[in-house]
């Protein structure tokens, strides 16, 4: 039966996803910018940018994005960090 068999190893699917690895690295270097659409958390970081001094949208939008990434992919994470550091 045709479903019995695997087509793909082990050992040819790290390498994929090894090679999507570094593609998506590549591709977050040479442009790392993000765009979101949420009027609700944009609201929220407007009103905190004119509301508290040397309040920086793009850092706390970052920083939140980033812990909630991190947060729900912890593998991916470690492997893109450990692949960054190279």
């Amino acid at each position: 039966m045709l479903s019995d068999k695997k087509f793909i190893t082990d050992g040819v699917l790290n390498l994929l996803m090894d090679e999507v690895l570094k593609k998506s690295i590549e591709e977050a270097r040479k442009s790392p910018k993000l765009s979101v659409w949420s009027p609700k958390a944009s609201a929220v970081l407007k009103f905190l940018k004119k509301t508290t001094p040397e309040f920086s949208i793009s850092r706390e939008a970052a920083k939140l994005l980033e812990e909630a990434v991190k947060s729900k992919y912890p593998e991916v994470w470690k492997a893109v960090e450990e692949a960054m550091k190279e």
